[in-house]
């Protein structure tokens, strides 16, 4: 994207580019501390310690992007995987045992000024795949295969979003919030599952924050551990 944005623009549509590109990364990272905080705020132990948790879990995000490329980290993003197929078991279990009946009619467009901004949120998330997919080339073992993988896991990332959402509303139709909340404040079971979401989502964030290292940095992530740092 920088050598597009060179060659039509100049150094300067390569500067401004990069200034987007890392805004909208760390915006990203920056939601994902905040996801994190409001699972903590459902967990005794965690909730009135919001400064620490935030503390800790940027030391962990930090120490995880000091990896040379975003293949270091296929381990932990099959086990996030993982994690959150189990996680929305639990939610779907708990819906199912809760035996929700009251039926509301499914709002599929905003209908406020709050629920277009969460609505362009959602839209410019799911397109965040864009400006990873050349790191994400790059760590791949057969690089050439990259439109293909792309297309597969879209298409079946974008199915299972629709069962979910579709599942999910009809077990929990006056959900406001995220999801997590559903579960019970207490009990072994939910504070696994919301401890479980925490590491996911702290090992996904150098998915994010690794780009933004090559952005400003270059060199593919063959620079320095101290220039990484």
């Amino acid at each position: 994207l920088g050598k597009v944005a060179y060659e039509a623009f100049g150094r300067a549509g390569l500067q401004i580019l990069n200034v987007l590109m890392v805004t909208l990364l760390l915006g990203i990272t920056v939601a994902y501390i905040s996801a994190i905080l409001s699972f903590c705020q459902d967990i005794t132990f965690l909730k009135d310690h919001v400064l620490l948790n935030a503390a800790v879990v940027g030391l962990i995000m930090v120490t995880l992007s000091l990896v040379p490329h975003l293949g270091h980290l296929s381990h932990a993003s099959a086990i996030g995987l993982f994690v959150l197929l189990s996680a929305f078991v639990v939610i779907a279990g708990y819906g199912i045992l809760k035996e929700n009946e009251q039926q509301f009619p499914m709002q599929v467009w905003p209908d406020s000024w709050s629920g277009i901004s969460q609505w362009f949120g959602i839209l410019v998330f799911g397109y965040g795949v864009v400006p990873l997919t050349y790191n994400v080339q790059e760590s791949m073992k057969e690089p050439h295969r990259m439109v293909m993988a792309t297309s597969v896991s879209l298409s079946a990332v974008a199915a299972v979003y629709v069962l979910i959402g579709i599942g999910m509303y009809r077990l929990f139709p006056d959900l406001q919030s995220d999801i997590v909340h559903v579960l019970p404040q207490s009990g072994m079971l939910p504070v696994i599952t919301r401890l479980a979401m925490i590491g996911t989502v702290t090992v996904s964030a150098p998915l994010f924050i690794i780009p933004c290292a090559e952005l400003l940095l270059g060199g593919g992530g063959r620079f320095s551990l101290t220039r990484r740092v």
